[in-house]
């Protein structure tokens, strides 16, 4: 007597799976698009199963290739996982790719005075935090003189000194630019005022035979021009 059985043997291939992020340095407010690929490639559709790292996991039926994306709302460095399944072939395979999300490149600018006699000296404080560090600064007092500038900065609060020598309302300006280009400008307003009461301060500080130069001095001017009108 012969008896016989059989077992069905099923051998799959295996899928290598290409993840692709459009780039490995994220902000929160950006959505991250990664794309998914994998060889070999059947036509049939595909179920896809992404963890982006954040607790989030996603399953879904694709045709190749896949672009996905993903909105993450803590900073953090995170692995993205993927696994591709064919559901013509049933071969399956996995992948993965890590980035880096931060929040958006932020800066506080802030001076000891806003207004005041010439010669006015001011001191600025910029204080940077999150983007990419580290950052490139200008800050630009406003009143035509050169603008100061650095670079390798790390964020923490440094000051910037600067006097002021013109009458008139300036408007300072602090720009900061991350490693990944992103950019925050900040505008504070320094008023210089009072011409009349630092031209005071200036009289205030002379001497008895100082002021008596400039008494005559002034008393000159006025007559003369008072004899060019009545010339005229």
């Amino acid at each position: 007597m012969q008896q016989s059985a059989t077992i069905l043997i099923t051998t799959t291939g295996a899928l290598n799976i290409i993840v692709q992020p459009q780039k490995t340095k994220w902000y929160l407010s950006e959505t991250v698009r990664v794309n998914i690929a994998w060889t070999p490639i059947s036509g049939s559709s595909c179920v896809l199963t992404i963890n982006w790292g954040d607790g989030t996991v996603e399953t879904k039926t694709v045709q190749y290739p896949a672009d996905h994306t993903h909105v993450y709302t803590v900073s953090g460095n995170y692995t993205i996982n993927v696994t591709v399944k064919d559901n013509g072939t049933l071969a399956e395979g996995s992948g993965s790719t890590a980035i880096q999300v931060v929040g958006t490149l932020a800066i506080t600018f802030t001076s000891d005075k806003t207004s005041g006699n010439i010669p006015l000296a001011v001191t600025f404080s910029c204080h940077a935090w999150a983007g990419f560090p580290n950052y490139s600064w200008t800050l630009d007092p406003g009143d035509g003189s050169t603008p100061y500038s650095g670079s390798n900065w790390n964020g923490a609060t440094f000051t910037q000194a600067h006097t002021y020598n013109k009458v008139g309302s300036f408007t300072a300006r602090l720009t900061v630019t991350d490693t990944l280009g992103g950019t925050m400008v900040s505008r504070l307003v320094t008023l210089i005022i009072n011409p009349i009461e630092t031209i005071k301060t200036w009289l205030g500080s002379l001497t008895t035979p100082q002021k008596a130069l400039v008494a005559v001095a002034t008393i000159s001017t006025v007559a003369t021009a008072i004899f060019l009108f009545k010339k005229r």
